[in-house]
Protein backbone atom coordinates (compact mmCIF):
# COMPACT_ATOMS: atom_id res chain seq x y z
CA UNK A 1 0.00 0.00 0.00
CA UNK A 2 2.82 2.37 0.94
CA UNK A 3 4.59 1.66 -2.37
CA UNK A 4 1.43 2.57 -4.29
CA UNK A 5 1.15 5.83 -2.36
CA UNK A 6 4.81 6.64 -3.04
CA UNK A 7 4.34 5.87 -6.75
CA UNK A 8 1.31 8.17 -6.93
CA UNK A 9 3.27 10.90 -5.14
CA UNK A 10 6.15 10.57 -7.61
CA UNK A 11 3.76 10.80 -10.55
CA UNK A 12 2.18 13.94 -9.11
CA UNK A 13 5.60 15.48 -8.41
CA UNK A 14 6.75 14.61 -11.94
CA UNK A 15 3.70 16.29 -13.45
CA UNK A 16 4.22 19.35 -11.26
CA UNK A 17 7.86 19.57 -12.29
CA UNK A 18 6.97 19.33 -15.99
CA UNK A 19 4.39 22.09 -15.52
CA UNK A 20 6.93 24.28 -13.75
CA UNK A 21 9.54 23.72 -16.48
CA UNK A 22 6.92 24.52 -19.11
CA UNK A 23 6.08 27.80 -17.37
CA UNK A 24 9.75 28.71 -16.96
CA UNK A 25 10.56 28.05 -20.63
CA UNK A 26 7.53 30.02 -21.75
CA UNK A 27 8.33 32.99 -19.58
CA UNK A 28 12.00 32.84 -20.50
CA UNK A 29 10.97 33.42 -24.11
CA UNK A 30 8.61 36.25 -23.12
CA UNK A 31 11.34 37.76 -20.96
CA UNK A 32 13.70 37.79 -23.92
CA UNK A 33 11.01 39.35 -26.12
CA UNK A 34 10.39 42.08 -23.54
CA UNK A 35 14.08 42.79 -23.06
CA UNK A 36 14.96 42.88 -26.75
CA UNK A 37 12.00 45.17 -27.39
CA UNK A 38 13.77 47.64 -25.13
CA UNK A 39 17.14 47.00 -26.79
CA UNK A 40 15.95 47.42 -30.37
CA UNK A 41 13.73 50.43 -29.73
CA UNK A 42 16.35 52.19 -27.59
CA UNK A 43 18.91 51.69 -30.37
CA UNK A 44 16.71 52.42 -33.41
CA UNK A 45 14.31 55.16 -32.38
CA UNK A 46 15.08 58.59 -30.94
CA UNK A 47 15.23 59.13 -27.17
CA UNK A 48 12.07 61.20 -27.46
CA UNK A 49 10.17 58.37 -29.20
CA UNK A 50 11.50 55.81 -26.76
CA UNK A 51 10.33 58.03 -23.88
CA UNK A 52 6.87 58.04 -25.53
CA UNK A 53 6.97 54.23 -25.61
CA UNK A 54 7.88 54.07 -21.90
CA UNK A 55 4.90 56.31 -21.09
CA UNK A 56 2.63 54.15 -23.28
CA UNK A 57 3.80 50.99 -21.51
CA UNK A 58 3.10 52.59 -18.11
CA UNK A 59 -0.50 53.26 -19.19
CA UNK A 60 -0.84 49.76 -20.65
CA UNK A 61 0.39 48.09 -17.46
CA UNK A 62 -1.93 50.25 -15.38
CA UNK A 63 -4.98 49.11 -17.38
CA UNK A 64 -3.71 45.51 -17.41
CA UNK A 65 -3.59 45.68 -13.61
CA UNK A 66 -7.22 46.81 -13.50
CA UNK A 67 -8.20 43.98 -15.84
CA UNK A 68 -6.35 41.40 -13.75
CA UNK A 69 -7.79 42.73 -10.49
CA UNK A 70 -11.38 42.67 -11.71
CA UNK A 71 -11.40 39.60 -13.94
CA UNK A 72 -8.58 37.04 -14.06
CA UNK A 73 -7.15 37.11 -10.51
CA UNK A 74 -10.53 36.69 -8.76
CA UNK A 75 -11.12 33.65 -11.00
CA UNK A 76 -7.75 32.16 -10.02
CA UNK A 77 -8.43 32.74 -6.32
CA UNK A 78 -12.10 31.67 -6.19
CA UNK A 79 -12.22 28.71 -8.58
CA UNK A 80 -11.26 26.26 -5.82
CA UNK A 81 -14.64 26.99 -4.16
CA UNK A 82 -16.71 25.48 -7.00
CA UNK A 83 -17.35 22.03 -8.46
CA UNK A 84 -16.40 21.05 -12.02
CA UNK A 85 -19.58 22.21 -13.81
CA UNK A 86 -19.83 25.44 -11.83
CA UNK A 87 -16.17 26.24 -12.56
CA UNK A 88 -16.93 25.98 -16.29
CA UNK A 89 -19.76 28.47 -15.84
CA UNK A 90 -17.49 30.72 -13.79
CA UNK A 91 -14.88 30.48 -16.54
CA UNK A 92 -17.34 31.51 -19.23
CA UNK A 93 -18.57 34.38 -17.05
CA UNK A 94 -14.93 35.52 -16.77
CA UNK A 95 -14.47 35.54 -20.56
CA UNK A 96 -17.77 37.41 -20.94
CA UNK A 97 -16.61 39.96 -18.38
CA UNK A 98 -13.40 40.43 -20.37
CA UNK A 99 -15.42 41.09 -23.55
CA UNK A 100 -17.45 43.85 -21.89
CA UNK A 101 -14.31 45.29 -20.30
CA UNK A 102 -12.71 45.57 -23.76
CA UNK A 103 -15.82 47.19 -25.23
CA UNK A 104 -15.76 49.69 -22.39
CA UNK A 105 -12.16 50.61 -23.21
CA UNK A 106 -12.94 50.99 -26.90
CA UNK A 107 -15.71 53.43 -26.06
CA UNK A 108 -13.98 55.46 -23.32
CA UNK A 109 -10.26 55.76 -24.18
CA UNK A 110 -10.80 57.84 -27.37
CA UNK A 111 -12.44 60.52 -25.20
CA UNK A 112 -8.91 61.40 -24.05
CA UNK A 113 -8.05 62.43 -27.61
CA UNK A 114 -11.03 64.78 -27.71
CA UNK A 115 -9.90 66.38 -24.45
CA UNK A 116 -6.41 67.18 -25.77
CA UNK A 117 -5.79 67.67 -29.50
CA UNK A 118 -2.08 68.00 -28.71
CA UNK A 119 -1.75 64.22 -29.09
CA UNK A 120 -0.16 62.91 -32.28
CA UNK A 121 -3.21 61.32 -33.94
CA UNK A 122 -1.36 58.37 -35.53
CA UNK A 123 0.59 57.56 -32.37
CA UNK A 124 -2.55 57.88 -30.25
CA UNK A 125 -4.60 55.53 -32.46
CA UNK A 126 -1.79 52.97 -32.61
CA UNK A 127 -1.31 53.33 -28.86
CA UNK A 128 -4.94 52.33 -28.26
CA UNK A 129 -4.57 49.42 -30.69
CA UNK A 130 -1.43 48.28 -28.86
CA UNK A 131 -3.14 48.50 -25.46
CA UNK A 132 -6.14 46.43 -26.56
CA UNK A 133 -3.95 43.77 -28.23
CA UNK A 134 -1.60 43.55 -25.23
CA UNK A 135 -4.51 43.22 -22.78
CA UNK A 136 -6.13 40.51 -24.89
CA UNK A 137 -2.95 38.45 -25.10
CA UNK A 138 -2.05 38.66 -21.42
CA UNK A 139 -5.60 37.98 -20.23
CA UNK A 140 -5.51 34.74 -22.20
CA UNK A 141 -2.18 33.78 -20.65
CA UNK A 142 -3.38 34.50 -17.11
CA UNK A 143 -6.46 32.35 -17.67
CA UNK A 144 -4.46 29.44 -19.08
CA UNK A 145 -2.10 29.55 -16.10
CA UNK A 146 -4.93 29.80 -13.56
CA UNK A 147 -6.50 26.68 -15.12
CA UNK A 148 -3.11 24.94 -15.07
CA UNK A 149 -3.12 24.57 -18.87
CA UNK A 150 0.63 24.98 -18.98
CA UNK A 151 1.05 23.23 -22.34
CA UNK A 152 -1.35 25.59 -24.09
CA UNK A 153 0.29 28.51 -22.31
CA UNK A 154 3.72 27.36 -23.53
CA UNK A 155 2.51 27.12 -27.13
CA UNK A 156 0.92 30.56 -26.81
CA UNK A 157 4.19 31.95 -25.45
CA UNK A 158 6.30 30.30 -28.14
CA UNK A 159 4.25 31.86 -30.91
CA UNK A 160 3.83 35.20 -29.14
CA UNK A 161 7.37 35.66 -27.89
CA UNK A 162 8.86 34.05 -31.00
CA UNK A 163 6.78 36.26 -33.27
CA UNK A 164 7.87 39.41 -31.43
CA UNK A 165 11.53 38.37 -31.58
CA UNK A 166 11.36 37.71 -35.33
CA UNK A 167 9.65 41.04 -35.89
CA UNK A 168 12.30 42.79 -33.79
CA UNK A 169 15.02 41.14 -35.87
CA UNK A 170 13.45 42.52 -39.04
CA UNK A 171 12.99 45.94 -37.40
CA UNK A 172 16.63 46.07 -36.27
CA UNK A 173 18.26 44.79 -39.46
CA UNK A 174 16.20 47.11 -41.65
CA UNK A 175 17.37 50.07 -39.57
CA UNK A 176 13.80 51.27 -39.21
CA UNK A 177 13.29 54.22 -36.87
CA UNK A 178 9.48 54.31 -36.82
CA UNK A 179 7.85 53.65 -33.44
CA UNK A 180 4.49 53.49 -35.22
CA UNK A 181 5.62 50.50 -37.31
CA UNK A 182 6.67 48.62 -34.18
CA UNK A 183 3.34 49.30 -32.45
CA UNK A 184 1.39 48.09 -35.49
CA UNK A 185 3.44 44.91 -36.00
CA UNK A 186 3.53 43.80 -32.36
CA UNK A 187 -0.20 44.52 -31.91
CA UNK A 188 -1.10 42.32 -34.88
CA UNK A 189 1.02 39.47 -33.47
CA UNK A 190 -0.75 39.68 -30.09
CA UNK A 191 -4.22 39.84 -31.66
CA UNK A 192 -3.78 36.96 -34.12
CA UNK A 193 -2.44 34.60 -31.44
CA UNK A 194 -5.12 35.65 -28.96
CA UNK A 195 -7.86 35.02 -31.52
CA UNK A 196 -6.58 31.53 -32.34
CA UNK A 197 -6.34 30.48 -28.69
CA UNK A 198 -9.69 32.00 -27.73
CA UNK A 199 -11.33 29.83 -30.40
CA UNK A 200 -9.33 26.78 -29.34
CA UNK A 201 -10.35 27.11 -25.68
CA UNK A 202 -13.96 28.10 -26.25
CA UNK A 203 -16.45 25.99 -24.28
CA UNK A 204 -20.22 25.86 -24.90
CA UNK A 205 -21.42 26.15 -21.32
CA UNK A 206 -24.38 28.42 -20.57
CA UNK A 207 -24.23 30.74 -17.58
CA UNK A 208 -27.57 31.31 -15.84
CA UNK A 209 -28.49 34.85 -14.83
CA UNK A 210 -28.63 34.00 -11.12
CA UNK A 211 -25.10 32.60 -11.30
CA UNK A 212 -23.86 35.67 -13.15
CA UNK A 213 -25.04 37.74 -10.19
CA UNK A 214 -23.36 35.33 -7.77
CA UNK A 215 -20.06 35.27 -9.69
CA UNK A 216 -20.11 39.05 -9.78
CA UNK A 217 -20.52 39.10 -6.00
CA UNK A 218 -17.67 36.66 -5.24
CA UNK A 219 -15.42 38.44 -7.74
CA UNK A 220 -16.02 41.77 -6.08
CA UNK A 221 -15.37 40.41 -2.58
CA UNK A 222 -11.68 39.93 -3.39
CA UNK A 223 -11.57 42.08 -6.52
CA UNK A 224 -12.34 45.34 -4.69
CA UNK A 225 -9.14 44.97 -2.69
CA UNK A 226 -7.18 43.84 -5.75
CA UNK A 227 -8.48 46.84 -7.69
CA UNK A 228 -7.52 49.25 -4.94
CA UNK A 229 -4.16 47.53 -4.59
CA UNK A 230 -3.60 47.81 -8.34
CA UNK A 231 -4.39 51.53 -8.30
CA UNK A 232 -1.89 52.27 -5.55
CA UNK A 233 0.66 49.76 -6.88
CA UNK A 234 0.79 51.59 -10.19
CA UNK A 235 0.91 54.96 -8.51
CA UNK A 236 3.98 53.67 -6.66
CA UNK A 237 5.55 52.02 -9.74
CA UNK A 238 4.48 54.13 -12.70
CA UNK A 239 4.66 57.60 -11.18
CA UNK A 240 8.38 57.99 -11.90
CA UNK A 241 8.30 58.52 -15.70
CA UNK A 242 5.62 61.14 -15.15
CA UNK A 243 7.60 62.85 -12.36
CA UNK A 244 10.60 62.96 -14.70
CA UNK A 245 8.39 64.39 -17.45
CA UNK A 246 7.30 67.19 -15.09
CA UNK A 247 10.44 67.79 -13.00
CA UNK A 248 13.33 66.80 -15.25
CA UNK A 249 14.05 66.11 -18.94
CA UNK A 250 12.08 63.82 -21.21
CA UNK A 251 15.35 62.11 -22.17
CA UNK A 252 15.69 60.98 -18.54
CA UNK A 253 12.54 58.90 -19.04
CA UNK A 254 14.37 56.94 -21.75
CA UNK A 255 17.31 56.37 -19.38
CA UNK A 256 15.05 55.09 -16.59
CA UNK A 257 13.29 52.91 -19.16
CA UNK A 258 16.44 51.10 -20.24
CA UNK A 259 17.70 50.70 -16.65
CA UNK A 260 14.40 49.20 -15.50
CA UNK A 261 14.36 46.85 -18.49
CA UNK A 262 17.73 45.36 -17.55
CA UNK A 263 16.77 44.60 -13.96
CA UNK A 264 13.27 43.58 -15.04
CA UNK A 265 14.52 40.95 -17.46
CA UNK A 266 13.37 38.43 -14.87
CA UNK A 267 9.92 40.03 -14.45
CA UNK A 268 7.97 37.75 -16.82
CA UNK A 269 9.49 34.71 -15.09
CA UNK A 270 8.53 36.20 -11.72
CA UNK A 271 4.99 36.85 -12.95
CA UNK A 272 4.66 33.33 -14.33
CA UNK A 273 5.99 31.73 -11.16
CA UNK A 274 3.48 33.75 -9.13
CA UNK A 275 0.62 32.68 -11.43
CA UNK A 276 1.90 29.09 -11.25
CA UNK A 277 2.23 29.14 -7.45
CA UNK A 278 -1.11 30.81 -6.68
CA UNK A 279 -3.29 27.73 -7.47
CA UNK A 280 -0.87 25.56 -5.45
CA UNK A 281 -1.11 27.87 -2.44
CA UNK A 282 -4.89 28.19 -2.90
CA UNK A 283 -5.29 24.41 -2.56
CA UNK A 284 -3.81 24.71 0.95
CA UNK A 285 -5.45 28.00 1.92
CA UNK A 286 -7.49 26.42 4.70
CA UNK A 287 -4.39 25.04 6.46
CA UNK A 288 -2.01 27.70 7.79
CA UNK A 289 0.65 25.09 8.52
CA UNK A 290 0.85 24.07 4.86
CA UNK A 291 0.89 27.71 3.75
CA UNK A 292 3.84 28.31 6.10
CA UNK A 293 5.68 25.25 4.77
CA UNK A 294 5.15 26.25 1.14
CA UNK A 295 6.28 29.81 1.85
CA UNK A 296 9.53 28.67 3.49
CA UNK A 297 10.30 26.31 0.61
CA UNK A 298 9.74 28.85 -2.13
CA UNK A 299 11.40 31.74 -0.27
CA UNK A 300 14.69 29.84 -0.41
CA UNK A 301 14.36 29.40 -4.17
CA UNK A 302 13.48 33.06 -4.67
CA UNK A 303 16.38 34.14 -2.43
CA UNK A 304 18.82 32.35 -4.73
CA UNK A 305 17.28 34.12 -7.73
CA UNK A 306 17.57 37.50 -5.97
CA UNK A 307 21.21 36.90 -5.02
CA UNK A 308 22.18 35.96 -8.58
CA UNK A 309 20.51 39.13 -9.88
CA UNK A 310 22.39 41.34 -7.40
CA UNK A 311 25.74 39.77 -8.30
CA UNK A 312 25.05 40.29 -12.02
CA UNK A 313 24.21 43.94 -11.41
CA UNK A 314 27.27 44.55 -9.26
CA UNK A 315 29.71 42.88 -11.62
CA UNK A 316 28.30 43.62 -15.06
CA UNK A 317 25.68 46.39 -14.80
CA UNK A 318 27.49 49.12 -16.76
CA UNK A 319 28.89 46.67 -19.29
CA UNK A 320 25.40 45.31 -19.97
CA UNK A 321 24.11 48.84 -20.66
CA UNK A 322 26.86 49.52 -23.20
CA UNK A 323 26.62 46.09 -24.85
CA UNK A 324 22.91 46.26 -25.44
CA UNK A 325 22.08 49.95 -25.73
CA UNK A 326 25.24 51.34 -27.34
CA UNK A 327 27.24 54.41 -26.32
CA UNK A 328 24.03 56.43 -26.42
CA UNK A 329 23.39 55.33 -22.82
CA UNK A 330 26.98 54.87 -21.59
CA UNK A 331 28.62 56.49 -18.54
CA UNK A 332 25.71 56.19 -16.11
CA UNK A 333 27.90 55.02 -13.22
CA UNK A 334 26.69 53.55 -9.91
CA UNK A 335 23.02 54.27 -10.67
CA UNK A 336 23.02 51.18 -12.95
CA UNK A 337 23.36 48.90 -9.89
CA UNK A 338 20.33 50.30 -8.02
CA UNK A 339 17.59 48.76 -10.23
CA UNK A 340 19.10 45.32 -9.56
CA UNK A 341 18.86 45.93 -5.80
CA UNK A 342 15.25 47.03 -6.10
CA UNK A 343 14.27 44.04 -8.23
CA UNK A 344 16.04 41.63 -5.86
CA UNK A 345 13.84 42.93 -3.03
CA UNK A 346 10.72 42.24 -5.16
CA UNK A 347 11.90 38.70 -5.90
CA UNK A 348 12.79 37.81 -2.31
CA UNK A 349 9.34 38.61 -0.88
CA UNK A 350 7.25 37.20 -3.73
CA UNK A 351 6.23 33.93 -1.94
CA UNK A 352 4.79 35.91 0.97
CA UNK A 353 2.80 38.04 -1.46
CA UNK A 354 1.42 34.90 -3.16
CA UNK A 355 0.53 33.37 0.22
CA UNK A 356 -1.42 36.47 1.30
CA UNK A 357 -3.40 36.41 -1.95
CA UNK A 358 -4.05 32.67 -1.60
CA UNK A 359 -5.68 33.12 1.81
CA UNK A 360 -7.72 35.98 0.33
CA UNK A 361 -6.07 38.70 2.41
CA UNK A 362 -6.04 41.14 -0.46
CA UNK A 363 -7.22 43.81 1.98
CA UNK A 364 -3.77 43.79 3.60
CA UNK A 365 -2.03 44.37 0.26
CA UNK A 366 -4.40 47.27 -0.36
CA UNK A 367 -3.56 48.96 2.95
CA UNK A 368 0.18 48.50 2.44
CA UNK A 369 0.04 49.81 -1.12
CA UNK A 370 -1.79 52.95 0.01
CA UNK A 371 1.14 53.64 2.33
CA UNK A 372 3.64 52.73 -0.39
CA UNK A 373 2.10 55.05 -2.97
CA UNK A 374 2.13 57.98 -0.51
CA UNK A 375 5.85 57.39 0.15
CA UNK A 376 6.53 57.04 -3.60
CA UNK A 377 4.79 60.31 -4.53
CA UNK A 378 6.00 62.51 -1.66
CA UNK A 379 9.55 61.18 -1.35
CA UNK A 380 9.75 60.70 -5.13
CA UNK A 381 8.84 64.32 -5.78
CA UNK A 382 11.64 65.55 -3.52
CA UNK A 383 14.33 63.10 -4.68
CA UNK A 384 13.52 63.31 -8.41
CA UNK A 385 13.48 67.10 -8.22
CA UNK A 386 16.92 67.12 -6.58
CA UNK A 387 18.65 64.04 -8.03
CA UNK A 388 16.84 63.18 -11.29
CA UNK A 389 17.39 59.57 -12.41
CA UNK A 390 19.32 58.70 -9.22
CA UNK A 391 16.39 60.01 -7.16
CA UNK A 392 14.02 57.62 -8.96
CA UNK A 393 15.89 54.52 -7.79
CA UNK A 394 16.63 55.89 -4.31
CA UNK A 395 12.88 56.32 -3.83
CA UNK A 396 12.00 52.92 -5.28
CA UNK A 397 14.38 51.08 -2.93
CA UNK A 398 13.18 52.96 0.17
CA UNK A 399 9.46 52.46 -0.47
CA UNK A 400 10.05 48.82 -1.44
CA UNK A 401 11.81 48.09 1.88
CA UNK A 402 9.03 49.77 3.86
CA UNK A 403 6.30 47.91 1.97
CA UNK A 404 7.83 44.46 2.29
CA UNK A 405 8.80 45.00 5.92
CA UNK A 406 5.16 45.59 6.84
CA UNK A 407 4.08 42.68 4.61
CA UNK A 408 6.28 40.31 6.64
CA UNK A 409 4.79 41.76 9.85
CA UNK A 410 1.23 40.98 8.72
CA UNK A 411 2.19 37.54 7.43
CA UNK A 412 3.61 36.64 10.85
CA UNK A 413 0.38 37.82 12.47
CA UNK A 414 -1.51 35.51 10.09
CA UNK A 415 0.67 32.52 11.04
CA UNK A 416 0.17 33.24 14.74
CA UNK A 417 -3.61 33.59 14.34
CA UNK A 418 -3.59 37.26 15.38
CA UNK A 419 -4.77 38.81 12.13
CA UNK A 420 -8.25 40.42 12.08
CA UNK A 421 -10.81 38.69 9.88
CA UNK A 422 -11.47 39.92 6.33
CA UNK A 423 -14.34 42.39 6.28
Amino acid sequence: MQSVIRLKRRIVESKEMSKLISVMVDQGIMSLATFFTTVVLARNVSKNDYANFVLLVSITLFILGIQSALISKPFAINQNDFGKHRVQQYRNYTYLFKLFFTLGLVLTIPVLYLLDHGFDSDLFALGIFYILAYLSYYFLREMLLSERKTKDNLICGLFGGGGILLFLLFFFLSGNTSLNLFLMGSSLIYLVISGVFYLKNYQKVKVELRWIKYFKKVNWKVGKWLLGSNLFFHIANQVYPWLLLILSRKEDIATVGILMSIASLINPILTALSAYLLPIFVRSNKEIGKIKELTKKWTLIFFIMALILVLIGLGMGNNIVQWFFSEKYAGLGFVVFLPFINQAINILFQPIKVAMNAVKRTDVAFQLLVMRSVVAVLLGYYLVLNYGVLGVFMTKIIENIIYNGFQVYWFNKLLNGNMPKLS
